[in-house]
């Protein structure tokens, strides 16, 4: 690596790598919440929506944590998503993703979670590496790059940012 790779890598650590950077990223959101399973969905919804433009991101994703509450494990539990986000709702929710597309992911949590204590112990019942269990999980295709789900998983794996 050249010393001028190095430097620019540092000056970008030093920007995106900090608590401050946190409030303006979709990352929030998941940074909200102790248990596990709150960070797992909160941190899987709001990848999934994280496309498009910042500013938006973080107002759908407000409005999405919104109507989920304090705990995005209870609200999956409680079934409530279903008159939330009914399944034929072909309507909007943000952008391409639409109500029937929320109902699906709630309704992969709420099986995962009612047969699994966490997401990852669900998602280890999926053959292949971590990219390729997430989207099996998700059923959609491993082949693309899926770089929603890829900063996913970055943000369940670092544990110092």
């Amino acid at each position: 690596m050249t010393e001028d790779i190095k430097n620019k890598l540092l000056m970008c650590a030093e920007i995106y790598h900090c608590a401050d950077f946190i409030t303006r990223d979709p990352v929030q959101f998941p940074h909200r919440y102790t248990l596990k399973q709150d960070i797992e969905i909160s941190g899987l919804l709001t990848a999934i929506m994280s496309f498009g433009n910042r500013k938006q991101i973080l107002k759908k994703a407000d409005e999405l944590h919104r109507i989920m509450g304090d705990s995005p494990y209870q609200y999956v539990l409680s079934r409530q998503w279903e008159v939330d986000f009914p399944s034929g709702g072909t309507n909007s929710f943000y952008r391409m993703l639409s109500y029937a597309d929320f109902y699906g992911y709630f309704r992969r949590l709420y099986v995962a979670y009612t047969q699994y204590e966490s997401l990852e112990e669900a998602l280890n019942t999926y053959p292949g590496i971590p990219m390729e269990k997430l989207c099996s999980f998700l059923e959609v295709s491993a082949k693309s790059p899926q770089k929603k789900l890829n900063m996913f998983l970055r943000w369940m794996i670092r544990r110092d940012s």
